[in-house]
Formats: C-alpha cells, structure tokens, sequence
C-alpha cells in the first residue's frame, strides 16, 4: 500500500491552486484559477506552438457573434486545463488569411478549436476538434486529446507545409538528437544514473513547490522514510560514502515512479523527458551546492 503523503501529492495535480478567481468565468463554473486567453497573430502563433508541447488555439473569423458569445466559456476552458496554454487567432487580421490557406480553415463557416502537439510525428501533430461550439463538449473533447485519448469528435487536421518537414532536414535533426543521448551514454553508469536522479528530482521538486501545501516537504518525508527502509534492510554501510549515495538515489526513483504511476500525462513527459548532458551537468551541480549547504549547516551547529 503506497503512503497517505501519497495520495497528498497525488492530490495536487487533480486539484486546482489557490489564486484570485478568473474574470469572465460563468460563476458555477470557475476554478479559483486566473485564466488567461492569449491573442495571436501568424508569427505568435508560430513561436507558441514550436515553445509548448501542446498549445489549444481557437481559430475564428473575428466578427463572429457566436465567439463573442463563447468567450466567458473560452476563459472557463483554459480554468479547467490550467496546464494547457490557449490562445486565439482572429484570421481577419493581417496575415489571417495565409493562416487559413495553411490550415484549411473556413473561417466564414464556423471557428476551428486545434490541439497542437508539438512532439508528435509529421501529419498527427495537430488534432481538430469537429464538435459544436459547446463548453461542455470541448471541455470533455480537449481532456481526452491532451492525454493522448480517442475521442469521437477529433481527426487529424492540416499542416502546413515547412521546409523543415524535409526528409534530409528531418534526418539531421534526429542525428542531432541522438549525438547528444550518446555523450550521457558515454559516462559511467554509476555518473549517468545519478545525474539522470537528480535532473528529474529537480523537475518534480519545481511542479511540486509551483503547488504549495508543503507537498515538497512531504515528498521529502516519503524520500526519507525509503532511504531508511533500504539502509535498514540491505544494512547499508553509512561510512561508505558511494554506498548512501546509491542508496538516496534509489529511494528517490522509487517515490518518484510512485508519483509518476498515478500523474497526468503532462506531468509525465514533463518529469520524465530524457535527459541530456546539459541537464546532467546542471544537474550534478545543483547536488555538490545542496551538499555544500547542508555542510555549512552542520558546522555552524
């Protein structure tokens, strides 16, 4: 049976934080979040996609009364999926035309909801949404697509065509990619493992204080009572420096694995993306800093 502290964790990602609640929400319907909307253009658009693994962008043809309309139920859309950013193209705009050539969106017909998935492969990276303009039929639409889920009301929509969808583009980008997994698989096992515990450590730790509630303190508990269960258990030699290491590190994947077991999907990618010899690095440094303060402390005692 896994530990109350646990479900508490657990619990953070399921339930909303605690912020000042969001103008514009239908009042039955806000989360406490602040919702934020963002207006783009061609090139805004361009670069939020490429920053975010998925990005919900709602296409229209700006003098639609039927998104004027919508758009306190827009606001409760983005409360209820706060870790998914949302914006809104208006195509009558400058270079809202080309947009829709791209897309092939008829933005004279009715606004297109689009899922953007940043990391998918070429022809599935960007999920429609074939629904009526309905809160609760996009909310339930949006939580299935953004975890990977079939739905009734989505298909695959158009990319536009970029140069970098080029086969030979393509290629070298995954050499790159793959260059860069080689240099951690160039160090020493025992140096790999550990850079990739402390690099993931450091995402959880984030999202877990980005929460509040003292989850960080209680993820650090059930970090503890691991480590002592493995010392106790395989009489760990507390003299041995390599020996606790191993130990702590150990403790650490097996809490965070329990976490990550139960944790939404973009909890998952986020925590658990590869880790490269930058992050290692950045990483290992942040240990030897802990490690130096946790020294100081013991001296000034």
């Amino acid at each position: 049976m896994r530990p109350c502290l646990c479900c508490a964790l657990l619990a953070a990602w399921a339930a909303p934080g605690a912020a000042d609640v969001a103008t514009g929400v239908p009042d039955t319907l806000h989360t406490g979040l602040r919702a934020r909307v963002r207006e783009l253009d061609a090139e805004m658009l361009q670069n939020a996609v490429g920053k975010h693994r998925r990005f919900l962008v709602l296409m229209h043809g700006g003098k639609d009364t039927a998104v004027s309309a919508f758009q306190p139920w827009l606001y409760a859309l983005a409360n209820f999926l706060p870790h998914i950013p949302l914006g809104r193209v208006d195509l009558s705009q400058e270079g809202g035309s080309n947009l829709a050539e791209g897309f092939a969106v008829d933005a004279s017909e009715h606004p297109r909801l689009k899922l953007f998935v940043r990391d998918n492969p070429m022809g599935k990276r960007i999920i429609d949404y074939l629904g009526p303009l309905d809160f609760e039929a996009m909310l339930g639409w949006a939580r299935a697509a953004v975890n990977d889920e079939v739905h009734e009301l989505s298909a695959y929509g158009v990319e536009p065509y970029s140069g970098e969808d080029e086969p030979e583009l393509q290629q070298a980008h995954a050499q790159k990619q793959a260059e860069a997994g080689g240099a951690m698989s160039n160090l020493p096992e025992s140096v790999r493992r550990m850079a990739q515990t402390m690099v993931r450590e450091t995402r959880l730790q984030r999202i877990l204080k980005q929460h509040g509630g003292g989850r960080v303190e209680q993820y650090d508990a059930m970090v503890q009572q691991k480590y002592a269960e493995i010392v106790g258990e395989e009489s760990t030699d507390l003299e041995d420096k390599f020996q606790v290491q191993e130990a702590n590190r150990r403790a650490r994947d097996f809490v965070r694995d329990q976490l990550m077991a139960d944790a939404p999907l973009h909890i998952r990618e986020e925590v658990e993306a590869d880790v490269n010899l930058g992050d290692a690095k950045k990483g290992m440094g942040n240990l030897k800093k802990g490690e130096g303060k946790k020294k100081k402390k013991k001296a000034k005692k």
